[in-house]
């Protein structure tokens, strides 16, 4: 019986599994991207190209069918991936470093805009 929703399936990741709520198990998705996602991501290019080459709009509907089913393909695969169990010890240390990561990124865009206004 699949008792994990949609949404919740989808927001899940290492370091903030869903739980089941039959069993009281946590797992996660571990695979958020897919080929349908990555081709999805360079469909504005195509759009550009087609609308160069052919010279005319209807380019942009074609495009825009593409990228559509571009993106369900993508949900289709991602509500179709595996859950993978895990315990509350793999998710604290996912979260510290998810944590750790995110203070770096932090740390890096504060550099960035000090230097951007005040000069290197």
């Amino acid at each position: 019986m699949n008792s994990i929703g949609y949404f919740v399936k989808h927001a899940s990741w290492r370091g903030g599994p869903v739980q089941c709520p039959n069993c009281k198990g946590m797992s996660f998705v571990a695979k958020h991207s897919t080929s349908w996602g990555r081709a999805a991501a360079v469909a504005p290019f195509l759009l550009s190209v087609a609308m160069i080459v052919t010279g005319s709009w209807w380019s942009i509907g074609a495009v825009a069918a593409l990228i559509i089913a571009l993106v369900v393909a993508h949900e289709v695969a991602l509500h179709r991936a595996p859950l993978i169990t895990t315990n509350s010890n793999e998710v604290a240390y996912s979260r510290k470093w998810a944590f750790g990561f995110a203070a770096f990124i932090l740390v890096g865009a504060a550099i960035a805009v000090s230097v951007s206004w005040h000069g290197a």
